[in-house]
């Protein structure tokens, strides 16, 4: 009987704490207060040194000990001060410059509090290489000479001085090397291939290369190599045109723009104007040489026509 009465006093026991208001000592402590913060592990900036070439970029890796889902917020740094609305989990590279230190600030979260903030050490800013864009090639053809020039479009993320190199191949062999732009285009012929290599140069670093599509010189056309007299009278006006043709093609000379009177001779180049004395002021002048494959040579000018006073004049 002793024994019966035993476990009769404990099930009673049992049936009295758990019908109380009160919370047991043996239940759990509610979620709320049992919710531990996420971390951060690991942090790091993603390319050191930076530069103004590329913002800047955070590698995080946070957890949560419930394997909640976890959000990051950022707070950028240079030179320990905080950028004011810079809490992306990147960084333009317009807000620093060559020479400043950069960090950034995490604080992890989920769904219930925010864990302990991580700061990332501060990387330094260092220089940002030229960029080469593009290089092309183009025909000038001037009376200041037959010429080819390398365009280039470069700039420095820094805002360097550049220097830029060519190095100019004719048919895949090199044959010019140096800081001029200008290659004499009478050096290629008919059919042959010109390319050129241009890399950009600051104090401390250089470019990628940057190469051309080829050039070819299919047909050289003329070259006017005169220059317009100045008028020795106002009654008349003669000027010969001389013009070159490296491929030794027949040229034809046109006035495209003339005042009225003025003559060309089609195979001579002269130029002949009996001045009218009504045509007083400056009349304009554009000449075009054609070698009669498609390529031409044009020159333009300007004469000024002062009328001779009436006593001067023939007949008075």
């Amino acid at each position: 009987m002793l024994r019966i009465a035993v476990i009769v006093a404990v099930a009673a026991l049992w049936t009295m704490a758990s019908c109380t208001d009160r919370p047991s000592s043996l239940s759990l402590t509610s979620p709320a207060e049992g919710n531990r913060p996420p971390t951060v592990l690991s942090a790091r900036l993603l390319n050191d040194p930076l530069s103004a070439a590329e913002p800047a970029a955070v590698q995080v890796v946070a957890e949560d000990p419930e394997h909640e889902a976890v959000t990051l917020s950022y707070q950028w740094y240079v030179e320990d001060v905080p950028l004011l609305g810079e809490t992306n989990s990147t960084l333009s590279s317009a807000k620093f410059r060559r020479g400043q230190r950069v960090s950034v600030e995490i604080t992890p979260a989920d769904a219930k509090q925010k864990g302990p903030s991580y700061r990332v050490p501060p990387v330094s800013v260092g220089n940002a290489p030229p960029v080469v864009r593009s290089a092309m090639i183009v025909h000038h053809n001037e009376s200041s000479g037959n010429v080819i020039e390398a365009l280039v479009d470069a700039s420095d993320p820094d805002l360097d001085l550049l220097s830029v190199t060519y190095r100019w191949y004719k048919n895949q062999v090199l044959v010019k090397e140096g800081e001029e732009a200008l290659f004499d285009a009478g050096e290629v012929a008919v059919g042959e291939a010109v390319v050129v290599e241009v890399t950009a140069r600051d104090p401390s670093g250089a470019s990628d290369t940057a190469r051309s599509a080829p050039w070819s010189m299919d047909n050289r056309p003329p070259r006017i190599v005169s220059t317009p007299p100045v008028p020795h009278t106002s009654e008349s006006y003669t000027y010969r045109v001389q013009a070159i043709d490296d491929d030794g093609d027949d040229l034809v000379y046109v006035l495209e723009t003339a005042p009225a009177g003025m003559t060309i001779g089609e195979r001579t180049g002269r130029i002949d104007w009996r001045v009218p004395q009504d045509q007083a002021g400056v009349q304009h002048v554009k000449i075009v040489v054609k070698d009669g494959r498609g390529g031409a040579a044009l020159q333009e000018f300007d004469l000024q026509v002062t009328p001779l006073p009436p006593a001067a004049r023939p007949g008075t």
